[in-house]
């Protein structure tokens, strides 16, 4: 890819599909709603692991859900706060 871009974290997976995994992205797809009842800390723990990868290969990980504003920014501040 362009920007070089080795990771995704599909933070909206009913929504987006996993577009370039032909192209040797690997990819982590959450199907996380975007509402005040959805458990997201439970994702906390895979999404540390898989951005910790990313990084220990040398990669980058682009992190997208539908508007940006809840569901990626909360996993992105989770790995902040971990690490």
């Amino acid at each position: 890819m362009d920007n070089k871009i080795t990771h995704v974290l599909n933070c909206a997976a009913d929504y987006s599909a996993d577009y370039h995994s032909d192209k040797g992205v690997k990819y982590l797809s959450l199907h996380l709603k975007d509402h005040v009842r959805e458990n997201i800390e439970s994702s906390f723990y895979d999404v540390i692991d898989f951005m910790n990868s990313a990084k220990k290969d040398g990669g980058r990980v682009f992190v997208h859900c539908v508007q940006g504003i809840s569901r990626s920014t909360t996993m992105i501040l989770s790995y902040m706060i971990f690490t």
